[in-house]
């Protein structure tokens, strides 16, 4: 599959959804870029309704959602779907059921896909004994298994172990470099920190993107006899903010950043690196909806 880095995969025209008098979602408008987007909010705030818009299975709505140019329902075959809480058939065992919908897509299995999520240490159980992780790596596979364009993923990381975590990140970022785009929804910043290209928030019933550079994957704090100095040395090569303890520094290459750093004279008081990134990062999604 060819990458499609860049397109405007999904585009959202004044989407307008409610419950009773309560607007989750009023003239609302994005564009969403291939690769990987997160759509984060608190839970109540429309991430489920929206994705449940997005791949057609959520209907009376006002407004426009067009995916590669088209209406959802008119390219099913080229979108994957993960639910908050998979639904699956309990008294079948997981490999009778991987079968049928190979079946159904008709698909042959890719077995690396298998092993990576690794659902071949399952294959003989029973759907109803499976951990909510497993589930979710099994919802997974079904979403990816019939190579879509765009996976649309609710809540994936919510309510399962850390193993499931880590194996579905990894199997994102891989399979995204194949061309499959993600649009992964999560009532927490730090699920998705160093896994989305951006960062879209919900608030005040609309859509807005959070700048990159607050989410980036290595983030260094650091404080020195001279702030102001250090921060015309590092801002040529990194994004770099002040705040009342010193300096914020987003990098990606360490060793540069601390080839840098050793080229400032004066002394340097503290330095916290990715330990303190969660603290870091519930302070940014604080901010956002302190309202």
């Amino acid at each position: 599959m060819e990458s499609i880095d860049n397109e405007n995969i999904i585009v959202v025209e004044n989407i307008t959804k409610k419950y009773d008098s309560h607007y989750v979602l009023k003239d609302a408008n994005t564009v969403i870029k291939s690769g990987v987007t997160g759509i984060v909010a608190p839970n109540g705030y429309g991430k489920t309704t929206f994705i449940e818009m997005s791949v057609g299975v959520r209907k009376n709505y006002q407004g426009k959602i067009k995916i590669l140019g088209k209406m959802p329902e008119e390219i099913k075959s080229n979108i994957g779907f993960v639910a908050d809480k998979p639904s699956f058939p309990r008294n079948i065992k997981v490999r009778e059921y991987i079968n049928i919908v190979s079946e159904i897509y008709k698909v042959s299995l890719n077995q690396n896909l298998v092993r990576e999520a690794k659902i071949d240490e399952i294959l003989n159980a029973r759907i109803g004994d499976l951990s909510a992780g497993y589930l979710k790596r099994l919802a997974f596979l079904i979403a990816v298994m019939h190579s879509p364009k765009v996976v649309f993923a609710d809540e994936i990381f919510a309510n399962v172990d850390r193993g499931a975590v880590v194996t579905i990140k990894k199997m994102v970022l891989e399979l995204n470099k194949s061309g499959i785009s993600f649009v992964i929804s999560s009532h927490d910043l730090n699920d998705l920190a160093d896994l989305a290209d951006r960062i879209i928030i919900i608030k005040n019933n609309g859509f807005e993107e959070i700048p990159h550079r607050r989410v980036n994957l290595k983030i260094l704090r650091i404080s020195s006899e001279d702030n102001d100095l250090l921060y015309e040395l590092l801002k040529k090569d990194f994004q770099v903010e002040r705040d009342d303890e010193g300096l914020i520094v987003y990098f990606n290459d360490l060793k540069k950043l601390l080839e840098e750093i050793t080229k400032f004279d004066k002394e340097i008081f503290t330095i916290k690196t990715e330990k303190d990134k969660e603290e870091f990062l519930n302070e940014i999604y604080k901010s956002i909806y302190k309202d």
